[in-house]
């Protein structure tokens, strides 16, 4: 099992960036002030903003002029956006939860963090938070997904679909698998490469 405070301090050895990055990735719809993101990380507001520059120069983080206040976001042009999101929700949260609980689970063969949890795009009737794919039972699934909702707090949207669902969605260029796969998602389990290759 990976330690997933091990594997980002080893890339991002700066717990002010690491902890800056960390609250925005999870909070994309708010963006934060350096004296807000000192407030939340308990570092000082030089600390904060000296590691905020560091992001500004190389792009990774920009500011957002609003009356007085400057305030924070994630660049979503930089070439290495999605790589963060995907690096710091398999890390954290949900998305390590997830990953803890079904990583040696051989009956799950993928688990896809769609675009409406990442991004916290508000769901319609049939969107989802998390795609699962496999032959698990499905009533084994809802007590492991009720188990990850009571230490998030939160109500976790999924689909489960069989190997042969996929192969026919794939197929049929099924609209709920594409607007899945054409949006910002995370594998949790699996990837693109293993998935395409389910429907050839």
């Amino acid at each position: 099992m990976y330690k997933p405070f091990a594997s980002l301090s080893t890339l991002i050895n700066s717990k002010a960036k690491r902890e800056i990055i960390k609250e925005l990735v999870f909070n994309p719809n708010e963006s934060l002030t350096v004296r807000e993101l000192s407030r939340r990380i308990k570092l000082n507001v030089n600390a904060i903003a000296y590691a905020v520059r560091q992001l500004e120069k190389n792009e990774i983080i920009h500011k957002e002029v609003k009356g007085k206040k400057h305030l924070l976001v994630l660049n979503r042009d930089h070439p290495f956006y999605f790589d963060i999101l995907t690096m710091f929700h398999k890390a954290y949260g949900l998305g390590y939860l997830l990953y803890r609980e079904i990583s040696k689970e051989e009956l799950i063969e993928f688990a896809i963090l769609t675009h409406h949890y990442i991004l916290q795009v508000p769901k319609e009737e049939y969107d989802v938070d998390v795609v699962f794919i496999g032959e698990i039972n499905v009533m084994k699934l809802n007590q492991k997904i009720e188990e990850l909702e009571n230490k998030i707090g939160n109500a976790i949207v999924f689909t489960l679909l069989t190997p042969t669902d996929l192969k026919l969605r794939l197929r049929r260029f099924d609209n709920f698998l594409y607007k899945i796969l054409i949006n910002p998602h995370v594998f949790i389990k699996g990837d693109i490469h293993q998935l395409i290759k389910h429907a050839l």
